[in-house]
Parts: C-alpha cells; sequence; structure tokens
C-alpha cells in the first residue's frame, strides 16, 4: 500500500530525503550534487 500524501503547509520545514535505488550514488560527484542543491534552493 502506497503512503498516503503528506500536508503540504507553505512556510513550514520540510525533510527531504534522497536515496538511490539499493543504496546506489545519487551524485556523479561534486559538482553534480551542488547542481542539484541549487536547483532544489530555487523551489524555496
Amino acid at each position: 500500500m502506497p503512503r498516503q500524501a503528506g500536508l503540504d503547509i507553505s512556510g513550514a520545514l520540510h525533510h527531504i530525503m534522497v536515496q538511490g535505488i539499493n543504496k546506489a550514488d545519487i551524485f556523479d560527484d561534486n559538482q553534480d550534487r551542488a547542481l542539484f542543491l541549487k536547483r532544489l534552493e530555487k523551489n524555496f
């Protein structure tokens, strides 16, 4: 059974968890990680 959607309250703190399949790396290198964080920052 899938999880129910969480609350999405404007201005609230959110915990974001990113994990690769079978605990695989999700970033190729530090530059790839920095690009992800830059894109994430634009949404907050």
